[in-house]
């Protein structure tokens, strides 16, 4: 079939059992099978991105980073390369998923900003590292 987001595409993960895809723009396209339809979530421009197992982590040029997973959130290091400042290593441990509010319209997968540099220098790189 064919699949039209609206805006470019410039990668595609699959995240569990989802289809997602990504765009430059700021936009993430969960594909929902059943609709045969895209489910739309807005962020803020993508910069980076990185995807390990079950989630997606992306870098945006405010600073920010998005978490893109199922219901669990996994501990593990993140480098973050953010502007003038070079890599920096973030630490995630687990915690309460409850925390983390559910944004897709199904339930399935969660979107949501994990961290933001407060100097908003953009994210420019990551690499995650799970332990």
């Amino acid at each position: 079939g064919v699949f039209v987001l609206g805006v470019p595409v410039e990668a595609l993960f699959f995240v569990g059992n989802q289809l997602i895809a990504t765009s430059h723009t700021g936009k993430i396209g969960v594909w929902n099978a059943v609709t045969k339809h895209w489910q739309v979530q807005d962020v803020v421009p993508i910069n980076s991105y990185d995807a390990a197992g079950t989630f997606l982590l992306l870098g945006c040029n405010n600073g920010s980073i998005y978490y893109v997973g199922e219901r669990q959130r996994p501990s593990g290091r993140v480098a973050a390369g953010t502007g003038p400042h070079g890599p920096n290593w973030l630490l995630f441990p687990p915690q309460d998923v409850q925390k983390f509010p559910l944004r897709m319209k199904d339930n399935d997968l969660l979107v949501t900003e994990l961290y933001r540099d407060p100097s908003e220098d953009a994210v420019t790189a990551l690499s995650v590292y799970l332990t």
